[in-house]
C-alpha cells in the first residue's frame, strides 16, 4: 500500500504553508525537487499516516530521513 504525503513551504514569516498532497514516497520526492527547482525556497516532505517529516529540501542539498 503505497502511502500519501503533504508538501509544505516554508513562509517568510516561519510558518509552514501546505503546498500540496502525493501519492508514494517516489513521486513525492520528485515532485518536491520540482518545486524547489522552480520555486526556491525550504520544502517539507510530511506523512499523512506518520506525521513524520521523510524529507527536506531546500534548495542546496536534500536531506532525506
Amino acid at each position: 500500500m503505497e502511502r500519501n504525503y503533504d508538501i509544505f513551504k516554508k513562509h517568510p514569516d516561519g510558518m509552514f504553508i501546505w503546498i500540496e498532497a502525493a501519492r508514494g514516497l517516489g513521486a513525492a520526492k520528485e515532485r518536491l525537487k520540482q518545486l524547489e527547482m522552480h520555486f526556491p525556497g525550504e520544502y517539507r516532505l510530511i506523512c499523512q499516516d506518520t506525521r513524520e517529516v521523510v524529507a527536506v529540501e531546500s534548495g542546496k542539498a536534500a536531506m532525506s530521513r
